[in-house]
């Protein structure tokens, strides 16, 4: 009896996935290496939109109005309005560069890759 189709089918997967297993691998790491690279650099495509950074300094400014108006009514706490000011500041400031990952203050060191990359330079090793 002739072997059926897919059984031939079958026997040929087998057989080229034995004759091809260093392309296969190649294949499977590099499809690896970029999805890594696309996980990496989705978040620098995810900002908070400017609408929602003017709605939160306007938000800050209204606090601090409100609280000026306060503090002028009962006549004291300049230190706290100053104090109070800062730290809406800082705040604001923080959110802004954490959303904004390329530019700004807080930088995230890409020591991991630099270390890959310069293992990747390396001469490869001889095989026996």
């Amino acid at each position: 009896m002739a072997p059926s189709a897919s059984s031939r089918s079958r026997n040929r997967g087998n057989e080229l996935r034995s004759e091809s297993s260093a392309p296969r691998l190649y294949v499977e790491s590099l499809n690896t290496m970029i999805d890594m690279h696309t996980t990496r650099l989705a978040p620098l495509a995810d900002v908070i939109p400017e609408q929602v950074l003017d709605v939160q300094l306007f938000g800050g400014a209204v606090a601090l109005g409100v609280l000026a108006v306060y503090l002028r009514v009962v006549g004291r706490g300049g230190v706290i309005a100053i104090v109070t000011a800062t730290m809406i500041s800082i705040v604001l400031v923080v959110i802004a560069d954490l959303d904004r990952p390329e530019r700004g203050f807080i930088h995230v060191p890409a020591t991991s890759l630099d270390n890959v990359r310069a293992s990747m330079q390396q001469p490869p090793a001889l095989g026996p």
